[in-house]
């Protein structure tokens, strides 16, 4: 059994400030080390329930905030790519398992709330609805017939993943933007645990994510308008792209591209 956990670090138990996040803060080591611990107990309850194959991403930022030197026997690490978040995710991977994500952009009080990027995307839409990091990655999941069968993560991140039958964990209540409250982290692993378990056990009666994969039209809405202005995509507003996709696997694909076409495209112009 083949299993990949996709990982972000905003929705682990215990972070609460967006100050623990960035990388030159001096309470950084302690939220990897959160984000370890985490993953850790993810890894061994995926093994427990069964898995032999367990896969890990480090979604996070530059992707290297966990160590890999701690990380059980039966697991190993993938470094991000093109697909980034669900780095290695194909037909033979058996379930998706989504670790310490956090609610969509613009989301009203929601930590740290994002698609992808703070920086660059103001929103990402899919045939005109607005879309998760959740959302999307579970949805590429589905097109290679890949069930998304937990998620854990702040209170608006897992609320916006809407999966029958899904096993869940809320870490956190989001205050604000930058601030949120942690429950329980000893209970909350507790949760996490059993959580992982249940849902391999249980995962016939756990549905596919409710999500076009097949003819999807893309409308990304940039932070800056040089950047849509520049972009070979079509505009459609003062900072919008739009682009069609034949599948929902070509949109991310692209999606993630016109990522870094935004980070190096944002370089020239202010480095």
């Amino acid at each position: 059994m083949k299993i990949l956990i996709s990982t972000d670090m905003e929705g682990i138990s215990g972070i609460d400030s967006y100050n623990q996040i960035k990388s030159n803060s001096p309470r950084y080591a302690e939220a990897c080390k959160l984000m370890d611990e985490e993953i850790n107990i993810a890894i061994k309850s995926c093994l427990s329930a069964g898995a032999d194959n367990v896969c890990v991403v480090d979604g996070h930022g530059s992707g290297n905030n966990i160590s890999r030197d701690t990380l059980p026997s039966g697991a190993h690490f993938l470094e991000k790519k093109e697909l980034r978040m669900i780095e290695g995710i194909d037909k033979d991977t058996d379930f998706l398992i989504l670790l310490g994500y956090h609610g969509r952009s613009l989301c009203h009080k929601s930590f740290t709330a994002h698609t992808y990027t703070s920086l660059f995307f103001s929103k990402v839409k899919v045939n005109g609805v607005e879309v998760s990091e959740g959302e999307l990655n579970a949805a590429v999941g589905k097109y290679f017939g890949v069930k998304t069968i937990f998620i854990s993560g702040t209170d608006k991140g897992v609320a916006e993943l809407p999966i029958n039958g899904i096993k869940s964990v809320i870490t956190k209540e989001s205050i604000s933007w930058d601030q949120a409250k942690s429950y329980n982290r000893e209970k909350t692993l507790q949760k996490i645990k059993e959580g992982v378990i249940a849902s391999i056990k249980e995962h016939e009666s756990i549905d596919f994510i409710s999500f076009p994969t097949k003819n999807v039209v893309f409308e990304v809405e940039f932070n800056f308008a040089f950047l849509a202005e520049n972009c070979k995509e079509k505009n459609i507003g003062y900072k919008t792209i739009t682009y069609n996709a034949n599948n929902i696997f070509e949109g991310y694909k692209k999606l993630m591209k016109l990522l870094s076409y935004a980070k190096n495209r944002y370089g020239e112009v202010y480095n």
